[in-house]
């Protein structure tokens, strides 16, 4: 499976200020600032432009963790509550990358101008070519690339990216304020009743977010029906038996929804259920035996 990095989206500063909450974390001890400078591999001036920032984000999040800088004595403490979470300390960095804010706009601009794009993310044309020289780097493991005022690539394969980059990056609170709209629940809902199982939080949301993405890319572009991917599954997968289900359950959600229509649909969200775990393995395996036995 396809995992993105998204410490790659960061820029220098932000890595640095990352890895030094994890230093103090991993140390869980009051440690000076020589000790932290050489383990981090720092300069006296890269460390002092950003402990202090590190110390004020954590107080601006109110996440459960503090710092102390003591220049006097030369020691740092970080303090940690029960209740710590690093999820939001992530997603602050995250958002303020401007490799995280262009993948946005595509995101939501699957056509775009630099022209644009520039005006969006405040940089001149030239440093978002720049941008987007790197982030095809980071996104050509996907076998997709950013080129011509788009994302080109099978088009499953793109949206699977955009997946990764909000399931991995988004906190799951926030995630679930986003994506859990009533197609979406109700699709959840009806594969319960069908498989005579209760989903996890979890797999909800992945599927939620799924969903989501799904209908973003639909409502701003075409798809292309040329897709490799989708002809092999019309050669050899038609007749499975959870794809019938996931067809039943992607109409019948269609059917109270203007704009979760699209003749793939069905198709990317059984090929998502089936690769990524929302159907339980011992489930998959007697409807298999199920379909195997029908005459």
């Amino acid at each position: 499976m396809l995992i993105l990095n998204l410490l790659n989206l960061l820029d220098k500063n932000s890595r640095i200020q990352i890895s030094m909450v994890h230093f103090l974390l991993d140390y869980n001890a009051k440690t000076s600032t020589t000790t932290m400078i050489e383990e981090l591999a720092l300069t006296r001036f890269l460390f002092e432009t950003n402990i202090e920032e590190v110390g004020s984000t954590l107080e601006q999040l109110n996440i459960g963790l503090s710092l102390t800088y003591d220049k006097i004595h030369n020691s740092i403490t970080l303090q940690k509550d029960n209740h710590t979470s690093l999820d939001k300390f992530y997603y602050y960095y995250l958002n303020r990358s401007v490799d995280y804010q262009i993948l946005i706009y595509l995101y939501q601009h699957p056509s775009y101008s630099i022209v644009d794009l520039s005006h969006s993310v405040s940089l001149s044309e030239a440093a978002i070519y720049r941008h987007l020289k790197k982030l095809n780097k980071e996104i050509e493991e996907f076998d997709i690339q950013i080129r011509k005022g788009t994302i080109i690539g099978d088009e499953l394969q793109i949206c699977y990216f955009f997946y990764q980059l909000f399931w991995v990056g988004v906190p799951l609170d926030e995630l679930e304020g986003k994506t859990n709209d009533v197609s979406a629940m109700r699709f959840a809902d009806y594969l319960e009743k069908k498989l005579k199982q209760t989903f996890t939080r979890e797999a909800k949301l992945k599927l939620y977010l799924w969903i989501r993405i799904l209908k973003t890319r639909i409502l701003k572009q075409s798809l292309n029906d040329s897709s490799p991917i989708l002809e092999t599954f019309f050669d050899y997968q038609t007749e499975d038996s959870i794809y019938q289900i996931v067809r039943d359950a992607y109409f019948f959600s269609l059917s109270h929804s203007a704009v979760f229509g699209s003749p793939h649909n069905a198709i990317y969200l059984y090929l998502f259920i089936s690769s990524m775990s929302i159907v339980p393995p011992d489930v998959a395996m007697i409807l298999g035996l199920l379909a195997d036995q029908q005459p």
